[in-house]
């Protein structure tokens, strides 16, 4: 977040925000991957019981980085377009949506979890990403 603050705004917010939708979505699938790989025995020398912390450690915070590349510029975006004397209105209606809409994702997410397994909810949610980030590359170049 530092670094997309202090020199991000070199970038145009719609690069950052694509390299974060990319990030976000090859880190899941990675993560997916990763808890296969654990159970495979020719990367077994890569799961050690020291190793697999680091990893997924890993993985996790370059997660966090891609989620930065999101929500960095959104927000700069969102306080340019948004006027100075509505700029509260708008924040306090992203939050409630947010708060409002935000669990279903989780209830579904955790439905399907159980029901099919959380590797698969990740790996799917990571590949829709992905999905999603070609479109937008694909919408950008159109447009």
């Amino acid at each position: 977040v530092i670094w997309v603050g202090s020199v991000g705004y070199r970038f145009k917010p719609a690069t950052l925000i694509q390299y974060g939708v990319f990030g976000a979505g090859f880190v899941l699938v990675g993560i997916a991957l990763s808890v296969r790989f654990f159970r495979m025995p020719l990367f077994s020398w890569v799961y050690r019981s020291h190793m697999v912390f680091a990893v997924e450690f890993a993985l996790f915070f370059l997660l966090g980085v891609a989620n930065s590349f999101l929500d960095v510029p959104a927000n700069a975006i969102l306080q340019e377009k948004a006027q100075g004397s509505m700029r509260g209105r708008v924040y306090g209606m992203l939050t409630a949506f947010v708060g409002g809409v935000g669990i279903m994702p989780v209830i579904i997410g955790g439905l399907l979890a159980d029901t099919v397994g959380i590797g698969k909810v990740i790996f799917l949610l990571g590949a829709g990403i992905v999905a999603y980030g070609i479109y937008r590359v694909r919408y950008a170049t159109v447009n």
